[in-house]
């Protein structure tokens, strides 16, 4: 297992996970393509698909919540409360997708 609720909760990221599939029925396959992505074009999926996390988690009162309320240790070195909660976001999704993904709550679509 991989998730260890380290910025969010189980719960916040699954209710963010439905979110990205309202609105992006395609979510979960693009994350195991970067999972699985080696190449260069690693970066521009990545930098894509990290723009729309930020844009949808910027709509949720939890992802507001937190940069209102963050840590003051994170913003010692830096104090750009959206820097660090779009990184710990990705932090956490990724490894909560990962274990979703582990235990096959997500099925492999055709062609994969």
């Amino acid at each position: 297992m991989y998730f260890k609720d380290e910025y969010f909760s189980a719960e916040v990221i699954d209710s963010f996970i439905d979110e990205l599939l309202k609105r992006n029925p395609h979510f979960i396959q693009r994350m195991k393509l970067m999972m699985r992505d080696d190449t260069e074009n690693f970066k521009e999926i990545f930098g894509d698909h990290f723009f729309e996390l930020i844009k949808v988690a910027g709509s949720m009162s939890f992802y507001r919540e937190y940069m209102k309320n963050m840590d003051k240790k994170y913003l010692e070195k830096l104090p750009d409360p959206s820097y660090h909660a779009a990184h710990h976001l990705s932090n956490d999704l990724t490894m909560r997708v990962r274990d979703l993904l582990d235990s096959g709550i997500f099925p492999e679509e055709e062609g994969e």
